[in-house]
């Protein structure tokens, strides 16, 4: 059974491998590395990452120049999306990660993050992209018809409600082609790959390009009520603006 001792020989070795000298146990810190007489490095070792290791980097960050949390490496753990996404906080807390092997025949230690400032801006810009989909999507959505924190209900998304519109026009309609519904300011070709793939199973295939409501359409319409006519007020009300 591993204990956190046991990582004291592989950090101190790798920390002294990049010119630093070497304290342990300093002022409630596991290990203290000093890089040319003037810039202080703080590891805090743990087993495993965890949150509490994480708050204490964050602490340490107030009075040294960089901090880093060393971990026994868990090759279980570390090839999680998980991991991934704590890997991606302690980048924006600019805290460094050392990883110690006790694998190998004689464990060591290396480095698998820089406690580096994070380019907040630079991120974003990678992902331009995800945020025009969101907006997007919040964009299109009639309101607020989702309870916070819902994991396995059935959500209300800017698709869903675009399909409710549909089968709430082939309700009194009946048999429709997808380029009846451009009034609902849905062009023929979404309208036409809605119906075509079909994916609440809320559609059926007459004939070619004509569509009915199935009866799981009018289930869904029928438990959907007061949205629908929720979604439909705003649209009047936004066309009379």
């Amino acid at each position: 059974m591993l204990k956190e001792t046991d990582l004291h020989v592989p950090v101190k070795d790798w920390l002294e491998g990049q010119g630093c000298k070497v304290r342990s146990e300093v002022k409630s810190i596991d290990m203290v590395g000093l890089y040319d007489e003037s810039t202080l490095i703080a590891v805090e070792m743990k087993l495993k990452l965890n949150l509490e290791v994480i708050n204490q980097a964050v602490e340490r960050q107030g009075y040294v120049d960089a901090v880093y949390i060393a971990v026994v490496h868990d090759f279980k753990a570390f090839a999680s999306k998980r991991f991934n996404a704590t890997l991606l906080t302690l980048k924006r807390l600019n805290i460094g990660l050392l990883v110690v092997n006790f694998r190998s025949t004689e464990p060591y230690c290396y480095e698998v993050l820089k406690p580096e400032s994070f380019d907040f801006e630079r991120s974003r810009k990678a992902k331009k992209n995800r945020r025009a989909t969101l907006v997007k999507e919040f964009n299109r959505r009639s309101g607020d018809f989702n309870r916070a924190g819902s994991k396995s209900e059935k959500l209300m998304t800017a698709y869903r409600e675009e399909c409710l519109l549909i089968a709430h026009f082939m309700s009194s309609e009946g048999l429709s082609r997808a380029n009846e519904f451009q009034f609902l300011g849905m062009k023929t070709q979404k309208a036409s790959g809605i119906l075509s793939k079909n994916f609440h199973g809320w559609f059926e295939k007459v004939d070619k390009g004509i569509y009915k409501l199935s009866a799981e359409g009018h289930a869904a319409l029928s438990s959907s009520k007061s949205i629908v006519d929720f979604i439909l007020s705003e649209r009047e009300g936004t066309s009379h603006d």
